[in-house]
């Protein structure tokens, strides 16, 4: 399932790292199976995509075992089983409705339904319940005014920076000269790859293969004049971000094939 030759180097470094946490916190050997568990965890990223799921949630239900041989008599370590428990059923479900209903939702919310988790297991934890959603309260009460004060400070930032002068972009050089057009081929190509940048892409089509049909130009280069990015919800992990964003790429990268491939079906554009 794993990818990469750097998954075992990753792993070692995690589980030396997250075993000297746990023996600080929970002994010995509920330590070292804690370091175990975080080190799964942390691997899954070297898993093939949807197989990483499954990865973090056995890292996820390692740990919470870890905690759970420990014994203990103290709340925390109700919550903390808990609640690395429904982490890792989150991470199943959400490889099971990946794979069976083609749905990625749980996953694109993983960590709104792990802070539902979290604060579910607080409450049933915590020695008092209504000490806990008083604790709660002030929790999100003092989170509110930090987020009204981050509104605030980025409204007035961006009413005293001003407007910015746009420069323009510069247009493709239409010479025949092999080195210039390939050298701003490769810098449109790489602007809507990477960046997803369609702008410079367009142009570049439109102002070399004016000699085509119209409506045939307009055909191919309609996907790309329609693509728009799949924005990640904000909730999403930032591993889920970070799958999204290159998936998007390749999909960009596929998008750029299929049009030189209808180009090269109309003879092609000038300079190529």
């Amino acid at each position: 399932m794993l990818k990469s030759g750097d998954a075992l180097k990753d792993f070692v470094k995690n589980a030396v790292i997250w075993s000297l946490v746990g023996l600080g916190f929970l002994g010995f050997y509920p330590g070292l199976l804690f370091g175990v568990g975080a080190a799964v965890a942390g691997v899954a990223r070297h898993a093939r995509r949807y197989g990483d799921l499954l990865v973090r949630g056995l890292g996820f239900l390692i740990m919470a075992l870890a905690v759970f041989l420990l014994h203990t008599d103290l709340w925390l370590g109700t919550f903390a089983v808990s609640l690395l428990l429904w982490v890792a059923l989150l991470y199943a479900l959400a490889y099971v409705l990946r794979i069976r209903q083609n749905s990625d939702f749980l996953e694109r919310n993983l960590l709104g339904m792990a802070a539902v988790g979290a604060i579910s297991a607080f409450i049933l934890a915590y020695p008092s319940t209504s000490s806990a959603v008083l604790l709660l309260f002030y929790l999100f009460a003092s989170l509110a005014v930090f987020y009204l004060a981050y509104l605030v400070s980025s409204y007035l930032s961006s009413r005293w920076a001003g407007s910015e002068d746009l420069t323009p972009l510069p247009l493709p050089d239409l010479e025949p000269k092999r080195d210039a057009y390939s050298r701003d081929l490769e810098r449109v190509v790489r602007a809507f790859v990477e960046k997803g940048d369609s702008a410079p892409l367009l142009v570049f089509v439109v102002r070399n293969a004016s000699s085509l049909y119209t409506p045939h130009l307009e055909e191919i280069i309609r996907p790309i004049a329609n693509y728009r990015e799949a924005s990640a919800p904000s909730l999403a992990p930032p591993w889920v971000v970070e799958k999204m964003a290159l998936e998007e790429r390749r999909r960009r990268a596929v998008l750029v094939k299929e049009l030189v491939r209808r180009l090269k079906a109309h003879g092609g554009i000038r300079g190529a």
